[in-house]
């Protein structure tokens, strides 16, 4: 199966932001992955795809998930498990749980990408 350009480029810009948050460089990746930069930085530009072992791979060394780079979203599972434990909590500690999410997500988006 042939990948469209546009989902080459999409792919490319999620490895391309996995990578910068894993703070690694197009060197140290390609290091790891046993290629050589050109081939990270075409994958990146959308102008090559990684095989699926490389997929694998990239996904490990900057520990994200698959649907993350394949299609830009996380594994909705989890969520229905943190709900489920945060609804079990007494309601002192349910309050606390929320005021720390709140903080936690109002610290990552302070932090520059």
């Amino acid at each position: 199966m042939q990948m469209t350009k546009e989902f080459r480029i999409q792919l490319g810009l999620r490895i391309r932001e996995a990578r910068k948050k894993a703070g690694l460089t197009q060197e140290q990746l390609a290091e790891q992955l046993e290629m050589n930069k050109k081939h990270i930085s075409n994958m990146e530009c959308g102008k090559s795809s990684p095989s699926l072992p490389a997929l694998i791979r990239i996904c490990q060394i900057c520990e994200v998930s698959s649907d993350l780079l394949l299609f830009g979203m996380v594994d909705d599972q989890k969520i229905p498990f943190l709900i489920q434990r945060a609804c079990q909590l007494p309601e002192r500690q349910l309050d606390l749980f929320i005021q720390y999410t709140n903080l936690f997500f109002t610290t990552l988006s302070e932090r520059p990408s």
